[in-house]
């Protein structure tokens, strides 16, 4: 099962198009912070037809105006991730990369490589995470992965992440972080 049906509030793989995606960017009013769209019915098994707006069915989501923390940096931080080495785990066939901690955001990027047939527990964390997979294929709990399958872990949620190639992922883990009063 793929998450395009679903879409973001699916804890899988994420597989929205530029067109979904580009349709859900003009459903916003930055004015009101506001979206709204129609209701679709689903067409059922069997149907040839395609899913057509119920009338008089729309749907409104409001939230807060976005909050931003004022940046700790002045100028913008470059990483290169190629130009670092990969450090081999305990675990044979699995090597990480330390790409960065910001620790003020509660941000911390590691690579994960895993050779052909090989692979890991993916520990449970108390963070938000995703992973990128940036090369190769493999599954994660049984779920296919393969190059550009995004993936968000509940917090508290592992499962067993392997590579039937060479698999090369980006993890991206926010933190819970204190705000200042």
């Amino acid at each position: 099962m793929n998450g395009s049906r679903r879409g973001a509030a699916f804890k899988g793989t994420l597989q929205n198009s530029s067109a979904q995606l580009a349709r859900g960017s003009g459903l916003l009013q930055p004015e009101t912070n506001a979206a709204s769209w129609d209701i679709f019915a689903v067409p059922r098994r069997g149907c040839e037809c395609l899913a057509t707006p119920k009338p008089g069915v729309r749907r409104t989501v409001k939230s807060a105006p976005p909050a931003y923390v004022s940046p700790a940096y002045k100028v913008p931080i470059v990483m290169r991730p190629e130009s670092l080495r990969w450090k081999p785990s305990a675990d044979r066939g699995v090597a990480y990369k330390a790409i960065g901690v910001l620790p003020h955001r509660g941000l911390v990027i590691q690579g994960i490589k895993l050779d052909a047939g090989t692979s890991v527990d993916l520990t449970p964390a108390d963070t938000l995470r995703f992973l990128f997979i940036t090369q190769g294929c493999g599954a994660l709990e049984g779920r296919e992965l393969r190059r550009w399958s995004v993936v968000r872990p509940a917090p508290g949620e592992g499962g067993q992440f392997s590579a039937q190639q060479t698999l090369e992922a980006l993890e991206l883990s926010v933190g819970k972080v204190d705000r200042p009063e």
